[in-house]
């Protein structure tokens, strides 16, 4: 639904109403995934329960930050990519055991925001090489297999059917059914993290730094750099957004996202687990700093 229709109907509706309607399409979004046999895709995500039981990871945001990190220092580790990760420099020094697209636009979902299909099917290719477990929403199962990408990936789905977390005790992370919506694909890999069992959960590239992107396009008509690779496409996503998305609706977006960092921050703090952003720069204050020259002890 486009965002300017969502708030007229808010208006009209009511919150209450509007949320009740909310549920109804997640229901409906469930019904059209089943169809295709979404819920046994689910029920096999068990096999991810614990299996890394007390082991850290690091999860690749791809913020401009990214391009610092010697990406060498992390052949070794447990390592979450996520997007286009693919296109970073030097994204061949790791192997990432896991890849995450959450964002609906890269399987033709989005009204407000599009991708060249031809690239992101090149994309595909090119994960497909480091031969990581790749995760995807549920309602995406059907352009996967008119792509036929379930032959060439290792396709696993997350059904995002719960509304976003309003605490820390809202926070479902069971793969095997539906999990809360977030905001960027990086707080579901936290997500997917913890219900590997995960004890050390290492951000790296999470700059969150989109809200400079929108400013600088609205006043100057020109974005400010947005990812680890830059081809142009930042410039056309932001102009994409800034036509579909009203300001204040950019701003309460931005603003769920940086309480959804809070209400993972304080999940991963009360399960004992330790979360840290190692990106150089970054807005989200909410999660502990650290170097990853501290985190790797070199």
């Amino acid at each position: 639904m486009n965002q300017g229709i969502k708030t007229a109907a808010k208006k009209i509706m009511g919150e209450e109403v509007f949320s009740k309607l909310q549920l109804t399409r997640q229901l409906d979004r469930w019904e059209k995934a089943n169809s295709l046999g979404i819920k046994e895709d689910l029920a096999r995500n068990i096999r991810f329960k614990d299996i890394h039981e007390g082991e850290r990871c690091f999860i690749l945001g791809n913020g401009p930050s990214l391009k610092e990190v010697d990406l060498s220092l992390l052949k070794d580790e447990a390592v979450f990519t996520v997007n286009n990760f693919c296109e970073v420099k030097d994204f061949e020094k790791v192997r990432p055991n896991y890849h995450l697209w959450l964002d609906g636009a890269f399987f033709g979902l989005r009204n407000d925001s599009s991708q060249d299909i031809d690239k992101i099917l090149e994309r595909y290719e090119k994960t497909a090489a480091a031969d990581p477990e790749c995760f995807v929403p549920a309602d995406a199962k059907k352009f996967i297999l008119e792509n036929g990408l379930e032959n060439k990936l290792r396709i696993n789905y997350i059904f995002p059917g719960l509304p976003e977390a309003q605490t820390a005790g809202d926070i479902r992370t069971d793969l095997t059914g539906a999990v809360n919506v977030y905001r960027t694909v990086v707080q579901y890999a936290v997500a997917v993290a913890i219900y590997m069992g995960f004890k050390e959960i290492i951000l790296l590239g999470c700059d969150s730094t989109n809200i400079l992107m929108h400013i600088n396009t609205r006043l100057y008509g020109k974005s400010s750099e947005l990812h680890a690779y830059e081809k142009g496409e930042g410039a056309q996503q932001a102009k994409q957004l800034t036509r579909s998305w009203k300001f204040s609706e950019l701003l309460k977006d931005q603003y769920l996202l940086f309480r959804e960092y809070e209400n993972l921050a304080e999940y991963c703090s009360k399960k004992g687990i330790k979360l840290y952003n190692c990106s150089s720069q970054t807005l989200i204050d909410s999660i502990e700093r650290k170097t990853l020259q501290e985190v790797l002890n070199v």
